[in-house]
């Protein structure tokens, strides 16, 4: 509580960072507006920790869906059927999905708090330059597994992970149901 007590006084004589992503603190927001972590003890969220999402949220989505993804198709495999498998498919790649959005949010959100890009869409066009440059093949592979990301411009990496999880498991659901059973 005397921390926060404190951070709460630094903050209103503009004197503060944000002790979770770094980016310097608008003394008259109570979150920050980079990774929206609040800096009232009352509103804290774990969602709005980027320590806590970097090192439990994440890794227990990413850990949970591969989990899943051994445990359904090299153990119980022969005890399901083609239909419990395709069933099963959009939770274990929901939780992977979700676990790879949140950490690439993360390193995009700390380029514009960096002042590398100006907001999420112009990290993320930087880093797909980046890619490119580097190798096309894996450029090309990386822009189509994060396609949803230049379309946000401001918003909070767990947001994002979120968002884009959703727009996977619906296309999924669309590939399931309208491609799948043409196969």
């Amino acid at each position: 509580m005397k921390i926060f007590l404190s951070l709460d006084r630094k903050i209103k004589h503009g004197t503060m960072n944000c002790i979770n992503c770094g980016a310097p603190i608008n003394p008259h927001r109570e979150n920050c507006e980079y990774c929206d972590t609040y800096f009232n003890i009352s509103k804290l969220n774990i969602f709005k920790n980027k320590k806590i999402r970097k090192k439990a949220i994440y890794p227990t989505f990413l850990f949970f869906g591969l989990f899943t993804v051994v445990a359904v198709y090299l153990v119980f495999f022969d005890n399901f059927s083609e239909t419990e498998l395709v069933q099963i498919t959009p939770i274990w790649y929901f939780a992977i999905v979700l676990g790879l959005y949140g950490y690439k949010a993360e390193d995009l959100v700390n380029d514009i708090v960096n002042r590398k890009a100006d907001n999420f869409r112009d990290a993320y066009l930087k880093w797909k330059h980046r890619l490119y440059e580097n190798n096309i093949l894996i450029g090309f592979l990386l822009s189509i597994l994060f396609f949803p990301f230049p379309f946000f411009t401001k918003i909070t990496p767990f947001s994002t992970a979120l968002i884009g999880a959703l727009i996977w498991g619906i296309l999924l659901a669309v590939f399931f149901t309208g491609i799948f059973p043409a196969l």
